[in-house]
């Protein structure tokens, strides 16, 4: 399999994991995306192997989209939670998060 290859494949399987919502999957897949990274350091794409780099890159946007939505909505809900304790709103990212 070359670097690409298993760099999209490490890619469909991490937007799956994200989009099923399965922690181990989710584990696995971040696991194999960076050992496919790892593995295609300093890796030249042919020219013919171009339109498989830029999807593999939409790909990663795409991936990176879905992360960012899910830590939206998981700081939604730990902000309904609290507000419905009467607590403030609790920071869960940046650098007042944890």
């Amino acid at each position: 399999m070359s670097p690409l290859d298993r760099l999209e494949a490490a890619h469909e399987a991490l937007i799956s994991a994200l989009d099923d919502g399965d922690a181990a999957a989710l584990d696995f897949a971040s696991a194999e995306l960076r050992a496919a990274a790892r593995a295609a350091e300093g890796y030249r794409p042919a020219a013919t192997e171009l339109g498989q780099a830029i999807r593999i890159a939409a790909m990663g946007e795409a991936a990176q989209g879905r992360v960012n939505f899910l830590t939206e909505a998981n700081a939604r809900r730990v902000g309904a939670l609290a507000a419905a304790r009467g607590d403030q709103r609790v920071a869960l990212y940046g650098r007042q998060g944890k």
